[in-house]
């Protein structure tokens, strides 16, 4: 219904590079991207703003340096919690209504995409106006 599944979502690895990371989030023109582990399991999303503290609190940060240095090492100012398919709308709601988007996982918490809050509100705007 309003799931955007994993294969149309943008979302980091964890085994990648800090300059991959940035490269990637910058290139998706989104604020904030979900990050899975090799086995496809949500491990948390990262922000803009995680990056940018990471860089302010390395004065000897070099971007030419970026790539040797791991994602997961990029403290994560916020938990971004996701949510099973087994969820209610009221249970997504919830969760919705403190985060801009909510990553959807399986019963083997593998990550299987996001649900937007612009996607939940244009699910009500079409019931409404129905």
């Amino acid at each position: 219904m309003f799931l955007t599944p994993k294969d149309k979502t943008k979302y980091l690895l964890l085994s990648m590079s800090l300059r991959q990371a940035l490269e990637t989030i910058h290139n998706s023109g989104y604020t904030s991207l979900p990050i899975i582990n090799e086995a496809g399991e949500y491990i948390n999303s990262i922000s803009e703003g995680d990056f940018l503290r990471y860089i302010k609190n390395h004065e000897e940060f070099k971007l030419s340096e970026a790539e040797n240095i791991p994602l997961r090492g990029v403290p994560i100012k916020k938990e971004i919690k996701p949510i099973d398919i087994y969820r209610n709308m009221i249970e997504l709601i919830d969760v919705a209504v403190t985060q801009n988007f909510v990553p959807v996982i399986d019963d083997l918490k593998r990550f299987i995409g996001i649900i937007t809050r612009k996607a939940i509100l244009n699910y009500f705007k079409l019931k409404a106006s129905s």
